[in-house]
């Protein structure tokens, strides 16, 4: 077995002097986070799978996501960018909104596969609001983009291995000034 938390079954035979041990199932973490030193650490836990805001946080740095994990932002906002990498394949973000006033763009999916942006509002002062490179990326629900250069850019950087790829299943609002995808 994987190192981790389980659910387990003990069952003794007293007659035998033994004991036996079932595993019944994984146990899935949920974490409820209110600030970003949670946040982080609600992160960097493997054993949590759903991280839950129940406030808006501001963060000093990029959130980097690079493990498959689903935040459900409940109305609340990130305020700086996020970057979900190479490693962070089947990441889920739900009804958050991300604000940047970086050199970034509000969202950035690096070279990965299974993201789902369900809800999102993405929002970048300097550059795009999304930009999908090399990536699969699916989007449900309503997402909003508000990006310095216009909503979401599509493309394959130098290096990246993946094919980008984007479904657009639901609602694409583009409050920006520029182009909504290019």
């Amino acid at each position: 077995a994987m190192a981790g938390d389980y659910k387990v079954k003990l069952t003794s035979d007293n007659a035998k002097g033994s004991f036996t041990v079932t595993v019944e199932s994984d146990v899935k973490s949920e974490m409820n986070v209110e600030n970003a030193s949670q946040l982080k650490a609600a992160l960097g836990n493997k054993a949590v799978t759903t991280i839950n805001l129940k406030a808006d946080i501001e963060l000093s740095e990029a959130l980097e996501i690079n493990r498959a994990v689903t935040i459900n932002g409940n109305g609340h906002s990130l305020d700086k960018n996020v970057v979900i990498g190479s490693q962070g394949k089947n990441v889920t973000l739900n009804d958050v909104e991300v604000k940047n006033n970086e050199n970034a763009y509000a969202v950035q999916v690096y070279d990965t596969y299974g993201v789902t942006l369900n809800n999102v509002t993405a929002t970048s002062s300097r550059k795009g609001a999304i930009l999908i490179n090399g990536s699969t990326v699916k989007l449900t629900g309503t997402t909003t983009v508000d990006g310095a250069w216009g909503g979401i850019e599509v493309s394959k950087g130098v290096g990246v291995k993946g094919m980008p790829e984007l479904t657009v299943e639901g609602t694409l609002v583009n409050n920006s000034d520029g182009v909504v995808l290019w």
